[in-house]
């Protein structure tokens, strides 16, 4: 009997869920996947010289069987399951060399958007790691195009990025490390649900999969595939954060890190990053913009606070606009104003996010 092509998928994808390139490579070989299944165990061994226990679970009669019950359930909770081959499986993912078969996902979101930003980083996140993470989301937010922004749903940064995208109206995904039947954490099922608004659940595993040590591993090959860039937000010497960045080296993916005090165990693995040129240092929120060529959308010109502008005021910005970036000492030379003047006025700007210090003690407009 021939069967839709996705309860093939759906098998193979659970036949080679660990070696999922030779699951791509396999089904590479048939014009329709359904020819696959239809060949004997010699035929499949003349295929897969050493593959006899793939060729044992391929042949198992009740591999199909769950697959279609697989695929109903699906269709039951409105999940999408995205094959290697679907119009609408990551591009981005499936340039990797190791993309899974199929994609469950439930949720409106586009997965193949202009741009995706993967955020990482650990479960114990202190408040400094928390505001670089808000600022850094804020400032993605004034984007011309808004990057969709993909985490894990874990506590700490993951959970953090998935609030602050939510609320600044970007976005998101979450990619699970169980099946989309087994909400993990639990105590973030209320922020799944939210994320279902306007974005998406997404992960490779089949309903019934409980979160065990190797199945974060395989989550965070899919945040980082995924993504143009990952930003390692906060992060131990170990952990999963870093895992997702060195996979994310290796898919020749962008990465950031945002940099902590020396003394900081807990940016120990950022640090260390940086220091080895394995991330592009986050020393200001539009880090992450200026070295990936997204340039922000310029904000509206607010009369009502050009209005209130002090004439000191106005006239710091009128030298930033034609010379910036500029530094105190070259604002005190221009305008001829005692650095006692022009502080207080400078505060106030920044302030008022008319203008922004790019930590070189460099002032510039926004």
């Amino acid at each position: 009997m021939e069967r839709d092509s996705v309860v093939y998928w759906c098998a193979l994808n659970r036949v080679f869920a660990e070696k999922s390139d030779a699951g791509v490579l396999l089904a590479g070989m048939f014009p329709r996947i359904g020819e696959l299944f239809s060949l004997d165990a010699g035929e499949l061994l003349e295929i897969m010289p050493r593959g006899e226990k793939y060729v044992s679970r391929l042949k198992d009669p009740r591999l199909l069987e769950w697959a279609e019950k697989e695929v109903e359930w699906a269709g039951r909770y409105d999940i999408r399951l995205e094959t290697f081959i679907s119009e609408g499986y990551p591009s981005r993912l499936r340039e990797c060399p190791d993309p899974p078969l199929m994609l469950y996902s439930k949720g409106p979101a586009d997965l193949n958007p202009e741009r995706v930003v993967s955020i990482v980083g650990t479960r114990r996140a202190s408040f400094y790691g928390r505001s670089s993470l808000q600022k850094i989301m804020e400032a993605m937010a004034r984007y011309d195009v808004k990057p969709l922004i993909v985490s894990g749903l874990a506590f700490g940064i993951d959970g953090a990025a998935h609030q602050a995208a939510l609320e600044l109206g970007l976005p998101t995904v979450a990619v699970l490390p169980t099946g989309l039947d087994e909400i993990y954490p639990r105590k973030h099922r209320e922020l799944a649900a939210e994320i279902l608004g306007d974005g998406a659940l997404v992960t490779d595993f089949p309903s019934r999969t409980m979160p065990e040590r190797h199945t974060f591993v395989r989550r965070n090959r899919i945040i980082a595939g995924m993504s143009d860039a990952v930003v390692l937000v906060q992060s131990y010497a170990k952990g999963g954060g870093l895992i997702t960045a060195s996979l994310a080296s290796q898919y020749d993916r962008e990465v950031f890190a945002v940099p902590g005090n020396m003394d900081d165990p807990s940016f120990a693995g950022c640090n260390n990053l940086i220091y080895k040129n394995g991330a592009v240092i986050v020393n200001s929120p539009e880090a992450i913009a200026d070295t990936m060529g997204w340039h922000q959308r310029a904000p509206a010109e607010p009369e009502l606070f050009d209005n209130l502008c002090t004439a000191t005021g106005g006239a710091i910005l009128a030298l930033l606009k034609d010379n910036g970036p500029l530094s105190l000492e070259d604002i005190v030379a221009i305008s001829g104003k005692p650095s006692r003047e022009l502080m207080p006025e400078i505060l106030t700007l920044e302030m008022n996010g008319r203008i922004r210090n790019d930590h070189h003690f460099y002032y510039l407009c926004n």
